[in-house]
């Protein structure tokens, strides 16, 4: 009897297939904003890609976020060539100028998405108005109802205090 042995390696060989990187930023200026508000984003990808990426966690191709003034965060390690978009939530009040929220992942590079939020508005300041009618004389009746018509120098509708403006 002659014994005969046999072993099966298999060598795997790991392909590193290309990656690079997606940084979101937000920026917000201008007189009136709120530099500590979180604004809601969401970056969607081409494909269905789950899992955490550096600091976005996708499920089936989609990661939301929030981010406040000077705040980043970046997607480390997409495929090359997968294509993304960026959208941002949350701004009312504010006029929105984004750069590069949308276009291709680059192996080895990092793709800068910048969204910025501007918002030129000084709350006014608001007061009081009173109208008050003194009757007086001998014969003064004090019964008797007076109209009044008080006019703004804009065009102010609404109720405020016991006046309706139109």
């Amino acid at each position: 009897t002659v014994a005969v042995s046999f072993k099966n390696t298999k060598n795997k060989t790991i392909i590193q297939l290309p990656t690079g990187n997606l940084s979101v930023e937000k920026i917000v200026s201008g007189v009136g904003a709120d530099t500590n508000k979180a604004f809601t984003f969401t970056v969607t990808l081409s494909d269905k890609t789950s899992g955490t990426y550096g600091d976005m966690d996708f499920k089936n191709g989609v990661a939301t976020f929030t981010l406040k003034h000077k705040e980043i965060k970046t997607a480390t390690g997409l495929p090359e060539g997968i294509t993304y978009t960026v959208t941002e939530s949350d701004n009312e009040g504010y006029t929105v100028e984004s750069q590069n929220e949308s276009g291709t992942i680059i192996a080895d590079q990092t793709v800068s998405v910048s969204f910025t939020n501007t918002k030129n508005s000084i709350p006014l300041a608001t007061g009081n108005l009173s109208v008050e009618k003194t009757v007086s004389g001998n014969a003064a009746d004090t019964n008797k109802a007076f109209t009044f018509t008080v006019t703004l120098s804009d065009k102010t509708s609404g109720t405020y205090g016991d006046m309706d403006f139109k």
